[in-house]
C-alpha cells in the first residue's frame, strides 16, 4: 500500500489542489508557496514506501542532502522517471505503531521556482492487539482443560508476527489457531494446579524483527479451582452444590454418568460440560456399589424386581445380567416410594438410587451404550 502526502498550493490566493486517491497519500509542491495539509490519521503498512509528490518536475539534487526522518529510520530514497515522485522505503522496515516525521529540504523545480522545506508526519502500522480473552480478568474458580480451553483473540490477523503467551507459573500447554490467525486457544496438557494464581501475559513482534521487540498487547490473571473438599457437607443440598463445582470431567466427548460414591452425588457430562448433579443412594456396607467404567445396557419404565418384590421405575442396567443399575427409589405395590429419606446415604442392595424428577430426566438423557463411570 503506498501512501502519499497532499500539498496545497497558493498563487496569491489559497488554491486547493486535487490529491492521489486510492492506495496513495500525495504531497503537492508548487512552485510559488506551498502549505503542506498533514493527515495524521494515514497509516503506512511496515514495509511499504512513503510517497511525495510534487506538480512539477524538481531538481533532485537539492534533496541528496536534508531529507531527515524522526525518528531516526534507514530508508532508501528513490526519485521516478520524471522527477515529480519522491519514494521513501525502510531498509528493513518501519517500527510498528510509531509516528514518523520526515523533512524535507528547501528545493527547486526545473523551472527554478522555490519549493519551501516541509515537514509531513505518517504512521507505520501498529502490532495486532488482543480483542478479547475468554476470562474476566481476576476470575476464580476457573476450570482449564483440553475441552475448556482459554481462548485470545485479536483485533486482526497476526499474519507476519510473532505472537508470545507467558503464563506464569508455567504449564504444560499447547496452543492451536484458526486460518485467518485471529484467535488462539491454550490447551493445559496437563491439570493446572488447584487453587493456584496464574497470570497470563500477550507479547507479539513483527517477524522481521531480529530483535525481537516485543509489546504486550493483553493479558489477564485468574486462579484456577481449590481442590475438592476433604469432607463433604452433610447437607445434601449443600454436598450437590459442592459436587457440581469441583466435578471435573473425566470424558472429554459425548455424553457420560458420572458416580461419586463418596459424595453420594450423580452427576450427567456432554462433551466435557457439567449438565446437573444428583443426590443418590447407593450400595450400604457390604453390598457395596462396584467402582470402575460401566455403560447402560439396557433401559426400562417400570420393571418389577422378583428379587425384592419391587418396583424399578426408570431402570437403566449397568451390567449385562441386569443385577445392577440406576433406578428410582423403589416402588412398593400399593405406591410407597422406599428410601425417600436415605438418598444421600449408602443404603442400597448395590444399585444406584436417584430421587423422583431426578430419575426421569437421567433416564431421558441417557442412551443405550452411555458410559458410567463410578469412583
Amino acid at each position: 500500500m503506498v501512501f502519499v502526502f497532499k500539498f496545497l498550493a497558493v498563487f496569491f490566493a489559497l488554491v486547493f489542489l486535487g490529491g492521489g486517491t486510492g492506495y496513495g497519500l500525495y504531497t503537492y509542491a508548487t512552485s510559488l508557496f506551498v502549505v503542506p495539509e498533514i493527515q495524521n490519521s494515514s497509516t503506512v503498512g511496515l514495509k511499504d514506501p512513503v510517497i511525495i509528490r510534487f506538480k512539477s518536475p524538481v531538481i533532485t539534487s537539492n534533496y541528496r542532502e536534508g531529507i531527515d526522518i524522526t525518528p531516526k529510520r534507514p530508508a532508501y530514497v528513490k526519485w521516478n522517471s520524471n522527477f515529480t515522485e519522491l519514494s521513501v522505503e525502510p531498509r528493513d522496515f518501519w517500527v510498528p505503531g510509531t509516528q514518523y516525521t520526515l523533512s524535507l529540504p528547501e528545493g527547486q523545480t526545473r523551472m527554478f521556482h522555490r519549493v519551501p522545506s516541509v515537514q509531513l508526519s505518517f504512521h507505520s502500522i501498529d502490532v495486532p492487539h488482543v480483542l478479547e480473552i475468554s476470562l474476566a480478568d481476576d476470575a476464580r474458580d476457573v476450570l482449564l482443560d483440553m475441552e475448556s480451553p482459554l481462548t485470545v483473540s485479536f483485533d486482526r490477523s497476526t499474519e507476519g508476527f510473532f505472537v508470545d503467551f507467558r503464563l506464569s507459573p508455567d504449564a504444560n500447554v499447547v496452543y492451536e489457531n484458526n486460518a485467518e490467525k485471529t484467535v488462539f486457544k491454550i490447551l493445559p496438557q496437563d491439570m493446572l494446579q488447584n487453587g493456584m494464581k496464574y497470570i497470563l501475559d500477550v507479547f507479539v513482534w513483527y517477524s522481521e524483527d531480529t530483535d525481537k521487540n516485543s509489546v504486550r498487547v493483553g493479558g489477564v490473571q485468574f486462579t484456577t479451582l481449590p481442590p475438592p473438599p476433604s469432607q463433604w457437607s452433610k447437607n445434601i443440598d449443600e454436598r450437590v452444590f459442592q459436587a457440581k463445582k469441583f466435578t471435573r470431567p473425566k470424558m472429554g466427548t459425548g455424553k457420560y454418568i458420572d458416580i461419586n460414591i463418596s459424595a453420594q452425588v450423580l452427576s450427567t457430562f456432554e462433551n466435557g460440560e457439567l449438565l446437573d448433579s444428583f443426590p443418590i443412594s447407593s450400595g450400604r456396607r457390604g453390598m457395596d456399589t462396584a467402582k470402575g467404567q460401566f455403560a447402560i445396557h439396557n433401559k426400562a419404565m417400570r420393571p418389577w424386581s422378583k428379587q425384592y418384590s419391587l418396583y424399578m421405575p426408570y431402570w437403566m442396567a449397568l451390567v449385562p445380567d441386569g443385577k445392577v443399575g440406576i433406578h428410582e427409589l423403589p416402588e412398593w405395590p400399593g405406591g410407597y416410594k422406599e428410601g425417600v429419606n436415605h438418598l444421600g446415604i449408602p443404603v442400597s442392595h448395590g444399585c444406584v438410587r436417584l430421587g423422583v424428577g431426578s430419575a426421569k430426566k437421567v433416564f431421558e438423557w441417557a442412551e443405550i451404550g452411555t458410559p458410567v463411570i463410578i469412583y
